[in-house]
């Protein structure tokens, strides 16, 4: 299980937004909610939580439980992954209420494993996935006060 854990994190550091695709091809291919909108939405919404994160990272400078040389920044809090995983989650359980369970499911487990690999500590991913769901839900309010 460990493995698999490392794996998919892996995965998420290398290419971060492959959840992201396979969620928005479900999404398409289940005619569920409008891909289009949801797509834009949370481009826009992941942007804005990763440079965000960024923003506080450099404020807080708060080093990471175990630093490698593949980190492109030294500094952990708050989770950018969590941030803006938790930014998409909060976006698309909006919109599709329905899944709303299993994109905050997946968002936890993103999160989790980012504290199983030492990327990040709890506070970090707690951090980043309170920010992400504030993120997410000021996208919505943004998008429909002045887009749709």
């Amino acid at each position: 299980m460990k493995i698999l854990i490392y794996s998919i994190s892996d995965l998420i550091d290398k290419k971060p937004f492959h959840l992201f695709v396979v969620v928005l091809i479900l999404l398409n291919l289940s005619g569920i909610g409008d891909p289009n909108y949801l797509t834009i939405l949370s481009l826009v919404g992941s942007v804005a939580a990763s440079l965000l994160s960024l923003a506080l990272k450099l404020l807080f400078r708060k080093g990471r439980p175990q630093h490698n040389k593949y980190r492109i920044i030294k500094y952990g809090f708050p989770s950018g992954h969590s941030h803006v995983i938790f930014t998409t989650a909060a976006i698309y359980a909006h919109y599709v209420p329905s899944l709303a369970a299993p994109f905050f499911l997946a968002a936890s487990f993103v999160s989790a494993s980012r504290v199983l690999i030492r990327a990040h500590t709890e506070n970090d991913v707690v951090a980043g996935s309170v920010l992400g769901v504030f993120t997410g839900l000021l996208m919505v309010a943004l998008a429909n006060k002045f887009l749709w």
